[in-house]
């Protein structure tokens, strides 16, 4: 009986955490991109969500590939997330950018997009997966917030020894940093 409340205050802490350390850490900043696109982000701006889901999926699909197609795919996978909440078909068009434009700027933020979902999902072990390949792609702050993800997908996924050795791990190599100060906390 005394479980479930725990639980309970134990995903309420995380997902506390999770917004505080998924809204700072990113590098990524988005470049302007065509008229399309910019068109596409007035649209999320506005509220105008299918229509700007509509406006993506046709600049993703132009035979030759627009110049901005990645940018549209990322823009798909996001509304999809984000605005629409369908986690699940969020991710086709995100590995799509990662498989056919492997020299994208959007490949950090695509790849944790798609770790994030997992995620979000309860997908615990496809998510450690996930953030495994977002820690590979070189941005530090990003792989730190992998570690502590993947503690927490091992963690929601009773492997509670391997979660705790994430967290000293994090809290050892990372001392003084926010990271290891919500390693700490959990």
């Amino acid at each position: 009986v005394k479980e479930v409340p725990l639980k309970i205050s134990f995903l309420f802490l995380l997902v506390l955490l999770f917004a505080q350390i998924s809204c700072g850490n990113s590098k990524f900043k988005e470049d302007a991109g065509g008229p399309e696109i910019q068109k596409i982000r007035s649209l999320i701006a506005k509220g105008s969500y299918d229509a700007a889901l509509k406006l993506a999926k046709e600049l993703a699909s132009k035979v030759p590939p627009s110049v901005d197609a990645d940018r549209a795919l990322y823009l798909q996978g996001y509304i999809l997330a984000y605005d629409k909440s369908d986690l699940e078909n969020s991710r086709p068009p995100l590995r799509k950018l990662l498989k056919d434009y492997p020299k994208s700027s959007l490949l950090i933020p695509t790849q944790k997009l798609i770790s994030d979902t997992q995620y979000w999902q309860g997908h615990y072990r496809g998510a450690v997966e996930e953030y495994k390949k977002l820690e590979l792609m070189g941005d530090p702050d990003l792989g730190l917030y992998s570690e502590l993800q993947i503690g927490n997908s091992l963690l929601l996924n009773d492997k509670v020894t391997d979660a705790l050795a994430r967290y000293k791990d994090i809290m050892e190599k990372n001392p003084g940093t926010s990271i290891a100060d919500s390693a700490q906390l959990l």
